[in-house]
């Protein structure tokens, strides 16, 4: 254990080292598909080495080796495009005391972020572990190991417009970034709604398919999972644009104050209600501290602003959400049958019937106009650039 300790620290440590810098070139202008590019090339040829050498050496000591290597070949790779792309940008000169201020200001309210990140996370688990016993963590662990596969689609999205939002908060007035803000948060609260009612009507379907009636929540637990999953991605634009806008520090303290509440609420929460304490206290955190909090964050410090529209739109999105919610797994009961086949049928009522309530509720909105035209405009690039390829 101690070996592969070290072997796994070695590599999150190496990630860090090699010329990783030169990766945050790629997000400044915009061409983080370049770097995915190769890094999605390294990781196919590593899983076939992988593969190769557990069937050569069946030896699991092995088998980590290849991990740092990859990180050593990815970083090294994006290191060489980077020199290659951008020749004219050296790490030399000499900056201001300013400026050094103010990047070691962001730092340490960075820092807080990662300890909030550690402690947040592994919190519940810990918890769980403890209280509740090993089955039920590894319950909680399958439900939430489905939530962090769509989280994963999701963050590409938020993750590739920080870089352009960056941007035009230099370029565009703060009134075109709060109006952008608006039409992001509409767009974000539309494909997290429905990703959030496809996991309340296919869920349990899908979990009974997967490791059986013996391992499945209640519905209610099954619910607080799929609201744990609704409420952080709902309010993803606020963090996005806090990072953009450079505010880690001025954020400093919520992250340590919602990870320090949360693990209390957890405990006093786990003795009365079990696993349902557990999600919940993560819950209320969120409602009553990240959410409010955070947002009052941005708006005072770069939107200058009250946030109440932006509270009031994040509730009627909640609201809509719910009702579809609701309205979807009625259809969805429809069909009683079990199986795959179901599970596909179900599939596609919740791709039709949640859509077409958000479209009767959102349609005559602002924000679906632009996003609209905006759809209309990239569907429009895209077939232009497949006639000039044929």
């Amino acid at each position: 254990m101690t070996i592969l300790y070290i072997v796994y620290l070695v590599n999150t440590a190496i990630s860090y080292f090699l010329f990783a810098y030169k990766a945050a070139l790629f997000s400044a202008y915009q061409r983080n598909d370049l770097a995915s590019k190769r890094t999605a090339v390294i990781s196919a040829v590593s899983n076939i080495l992988k593969i190769v050498v557990l069937i050569l050496f069946r030896n699991y000591y092995v088998y980590v080796i290849v991990i740092p290597l990859t990180t050593i070949m990815t970083n090294l790779a994006n290191a060489f495009l980077a020199d290659k792309m951008f020749p004219d940008i050296k790490c030399k000169g000499t900056i201001s005391k300013e400026m050094k201020d103010g990047i070691k200001r962001r730092i340490l309210g960075l820092f807080s972020f990662k300890i909030y990140g550690v402690i947040f996370t592994s919190v519940d688990t810990i918890i769980i572990s403890r209280y509740l016993g090993l089955t039920d963590l590894a319950i909680y662990n399958n439900y939430y190991y489905v939530q962090t596969s769509i989280i994963g689609f999701l963050t590409i999205i938020t993750a590739s417009i920080t870089a352009g939002v960056g941007n035009k908060m230099v370029t565009n007035s703060v009134d075109d970034n709060y109006r952008d803000f608006k039409n992001f948060v509409f767009a974000n609260g539309w494909i997290t709604g429905w990703c959030s009612v496809c996991l309340f009507c296919l869920y349990q379907h899908f979990m009974e398919w997967w490791v059986g009636n013996s391992l499945l929540f209640t519905m209610d637990t099954m619910t607080l999972m799929v609201f744990y999953f609704f409420l952080p991605r709902l309010t993803t634009m606020t963090f996005t644009y806090r990072e953009a806008a450079g505010l880690w520090w001025e954020d400093r303290i919520r992250p340590l104050v919602s990870a320090v509440v949360n693990l209390i609420v957890n405990i006093i929460l786990v003795h009365f209600i079990g696993m349902n304490g557990v999600i919940l206290s993560t819950l209320l955190c969120t409602i009553f501290i990240n959410i409010p909090w955070g947002s009052i964050i941005l708006f005072k410090n770069y939107f200058k602003r009250s946030p109440k529209e932006y509270f009031l739109q994040l509730i009627y999105y909640v609201l809509i959400t719910s009702l579809s919610g609701v309205g979807t797994l009625c259809v969805c009961s429809l069909l009683p049958g079990k199986g795959f086949v179901f599970l596909i049928l179900k599939g596609i009522i919740c791709v039709l019937v949640p859509n077409v309530i958000f479209w009767v509720f959102y349609h005559k909105m602002k924000e679906y106009e632009y996003m609209k035209s905006l759809g209309k405009r990239f569907t429009g690039a895209i077939m232009k650039k497949v006639k000039r390829s044929a």
